[in-house]
């Protein structure tokens, strides 16, 4: 099987990560990865990915986070790129220079993946997730539709069961989507909880070190977290991708 990780947060991301392009393809490359993408809300990574994923011989998918807006609430999501009628597509979307997007902005938009997050404790709700159920099926038929499962902790593993089968039972999709914002758990996360806080004006203190497991996980890990058919699910969707950058350009 071939590993990719998705949900990546770079150093475009102003004091949200101190993830630098080069070293996620270096790290990428030496954890066994075969590619991967980012999780920012601009485009300002696409250039660095198509040079350093290509000197790793790493596939480059290419990633936006978006915010979707339905009934006075607000859910994170990712736009992946399938094919250039959808990299042309999403560009698009990102120069209407909207914080939240509305159902209506993703009409007609071929070509594009849109990656669900599940990290919220709302869907780890029953209840909530069928009440939700049609905000699901739209995204569903908008898009080459995915539930993004998140796992950082023991209660997340337990409480990522409910929505495991509300996946399972409404023939959804869903994929391993593990967050990244540091590359590393010691020197990695250091950089990063110091960026978090210049941005919140905070103390760093000692006992919150490694709190926030949002650092690349070996394969090992992975198939400790993540069932078959998730990790499988990120193998198909990279596959799907047909469409580089750099490539392009040289058309």
């Amino acid at each position: 099987m071939r590993y990719y990780q998705l949900q990546t947060v770079t150093s475009f991301s102003f004091y949200e990560s101190s993830v630098n392009v080069e070293d996620y393809a270096s790290r990428l490359s030496f954890l066994k990865y075969s590619g991967g993408s980012v999780f920012d809300k601009n485009l300002f990574s696409y250039p660095y990915i198509d040079k350093f994923f290509a000197k790793n011989n790493l596939k480059p998918i290419y990633g936006l986070k978006v915010l979707l807006g339905y009934k006075e609430e607000v859910f994170e999501g990712q736009l992946i790129v399938k094919s250039e009628e959808g990299y042309l597509d999403l560009v698009k979307l990102f120069n209407m220079g909207k914080e939240v997007y509305s159902l209506e902005d993703f009409e007609s938009k071929h070509g594009l993946i849109f990656i669900l997050k599940t990290e919220d404790n709302r869907f780890k709700d029953k209840n909530y997730l069928v009440s939700h159920n049609f905000l699901f099926l739209k995204l569903d038929k908008l898009f080459d539709f995915y539930f993004g499962i998140e796992i950082y902790s023991l209660e997340d593993k337990e409480g990522i069961e409910i929505t495991r089968k509300f996946i399972l039972d409404r023939h959804y999709k869903s994929l391993a989507f593990p967050k990244v914002n540091y590359l590393n758990p010691k020197e990695g996360f250091l950089a990063y909880r110091m960026l978090k806080a210049l941005k919140d004006k905070t103390v760093i203190k000692e006992d919150e070190e490694y709190k926030t497991p949002f650092f690349l996980l070996s394969i090992n890990v992975l198939n400790k977290f993540y069932t078959l058919e998730e990790l499988k699910n990120v193998e198909t969707l990279a596959d799907s991708v047909d469409f580089n950058l750099i490539k392009k350009r040289g058309e």
